[in-house]
């Protein structure tokens, strides 16, 4: 959310600012591991209404929690949802690092969603056991995000670009495993790495952007920038179940057409 980008910077000390964006990645990451579990032994005992409307008094939770937060900087007054528009592009494209590692990204989500949440539950029907086999894929992705949480919390390094940067590199492990045929063994490291890979990278990004970005101006060059996908919560959601393997030579047939 681009308004959240700005109220970190304004709650938290500059020098603890990569500790309170892993701190606030931490619960997401550990519901993504836990969740499903959790889910099923609610829907199982209760029924799928009584979970979505836990899931709704979640939200209404946050809401109240949200109601003590106080912000300091006012709010300036603007001259128009277009002036607006000009003024947060001009900001956007006049810092070359900024919209190059939006492009980088857009690239780089467009690719791992098509490769892995994609594709790669299509290879999971026709090459290994299904359903099982890409959910300990997905169990290993989302186990290495909270590592990546609990390394961020540790670690600070210097060049938080660089790092993101880098970082973002270990998502090309499970892609290169599924095309190759690897086995399950394999395929899972390369899964939990990624994960690793991909919230450090999202952490040391949201970072140098805090601490590089004046407060005023994050609202808007974040929204510019998750117009990219980068970092996206597309790239660490979770697909559906694969499908059956009659509807995968469904799909293989379209595209061969």
């Amino acid at each position: 959310m681009p308004a959240a980008q700005g109220a970190v910077a304004q709650i938290v000390p500059a020098e603890h600012l990569q500790q309170a964006n892993a701190l606030l990645r931490l619960p997401g990451n550990a519901v993504r591991v836990l969740g499903p579990a959790v889910g099923g032994i609610v829907v199982a005992a209760s029924g799928a209404a009584w979970a979505l409307a836990w899931d709704a008094c979640t939200f209404a939770v946050a809401a109240v929690l949200l109601l003590g937060l106080r912000l300091d900087a006012p709010v300036g007054a603007t001259a128009g949802v277009l002036a607006d528009l000009r003024a947060g592009w001009t900001g956007f494209w006049s810092r070359t690092w900024l919209w190059t590692y939006t492009a980088a990204g857009t690239v780089l989500v467009a690719a791992w969603l098509a490769g892995f949440q994609l594709l790669g539950r299509l290879i999971a029907a026709r090459h290994y056991a299904g359903a099982r086999d890409w959910g300990l894929v997905q169990a290993a992705f989302a186990s290495g995000l909270l590592a990546g949480t609990l390394v961020c919390l540790r670690w600070r390094p210097y060049r938080l670009l660089t790092v993101a940067i880098a970082a973002s590199g270990a998502l090309a492990l499970p892609l290169a495993a599924l095309a190759w045929d690897r086995p399950l063994a394999l395929v899972l490291p390369a899964a939990l790495l990624a994960g690793i890979g991909l919230d450090v990278a999202i952490v040391a990004w949201t970072t140098a952007f805090q601490q590089h970005v004046p407060p005023a101006e994050q609202g808007r060059m974040s929204a510019f920038n998750g117009v990219g996908g980068w970092p996206s919560r597309s790239a660490t959601s979770s697909p559906p179940s694969p499908p059956a393997r009659g509807t995968t030579r469904v799909c293989c047939g379209r595209a061969r057409g």
